[in-house]
């Protein structure tokens, strides 16, 4: 999803800004039982959080049910936020608490030239280009293309621009490293090869994608290039050693077709020696 700088502004009332304003539920006359229910006051559930909010903020709980949050939480992914996580309980708050669940994150962008720009603006740090609560998957193409949110506030042919493209190219080229080596290393395994230690290291490899993703909200090359490059170093080992266990398949391939053809050459040479021993007698 994209926001334009002019959206953002005239958005600013509802996202917050970077202090954590609270706001009490008790001012909009709420009570009790209008969350928790008459009788027996039970803790809600957290699988029920967002039922409860939505009796109050329908459109809220749609703009979430599109995000990668609401992705992770229906499919049994408990730990993936909510309501409460972002603005609490008894006395909810406004403001982005993203740093909470993602504080390498938060390290990264409080490196970046968006930092101080984003205070300045009051455009509340993450929501500036990850909105609030429709917070859509995060990929490559946020950074150059079509798709890019940083074409909203920086031109393309800019210094900005060019840097995006470049990181772009940088998470790109490792992401098909590594697919390249998952594919050989899946050709391998179908095959009936042993590359379960291949496979394990490329779980391991993979990480470095999501450490470059998070790396890429300081902008700049060097944080980046860190996971990069053991990635690409990596996918490219693991796309040997799958290349390693293809020939090894040949090999054993070829030995068993050789044996087969020993087999019956044997076979047909004790025949012939049979046949000749009968007309003999």
């Amino acid at each position: 999803m994209k926001f334009t700088l002019a959206a953002l502004l005239l958005a600013l009332p509802a996202l917050g800004t970077a202090e954590d304003v609270r706001v009490s539920h008790a001012k909009a006359e709420l009570k009790c039982v209008d969350c928790h229910g008459s009788g027996a006051i039970a803790k809600i559930k957290r699988s029920e959080v967002t039922k409860t909010c939505a009796r109050c903020h329908a459109e809220q709980l749609k703009q979430y049910t599109a995000s990668v949050h609401w992705a992770k939480f229906s499919k049994g992914e408990t730990a993936a936020a909510t309501c409460l996580d972002c603005h609490g309980s008894h006395e909810t708050r406004k403001a982005p608490t993203c740093e909470s669940c993602h504080a390498t994150l938060k390290e990264m962008y409080d490196k970046s030239p968006h930092a101080k720009a984003f205070e300045r603006m009051q455009l509340g740090g993450c929501v500036g280009c990850h909105g609030n609560h429709e917070i859509a998957v995060t990929s490559s193409a946020m950074l150059a293309g079509d798709k890019s949110l940083c074409a909203d506030c920086h031109p393309a042919g800019t210094g900005p621009s060019k840097m995006g493209a470049l990181l772009q190219s940088k998470l790109d080229g490792l992401h098909t490293s590594l697919q390249k080596s998952a594919e050989i290393l899946e050709r391998a395994r179908t095959v009936g090869m042993e590359v379960s230690d291949s496979l394990v290291k490329l779980q391991e490899a993979n990480q470095t994608q999501v450490q470059a993703r998070v790396a890429v909200h300081s902008l700049r090359v060097e944080d980046v290039d860190v996971p990069v490059k053991e990635g690409l170093q990596a996918a490219g080992q693991l796309y040997k050693e799958g290349e390693a266990a293809l020939r090894e398949r040949d090999k054993r391939r070829m030995g068993l077709v050789v044996s087969l053809s020993a087999i019956l050459l044997t076979i047909v040479g004790l025949w012939l020696r049979i046949r000749k021993l009968e007309n003999h007698s």
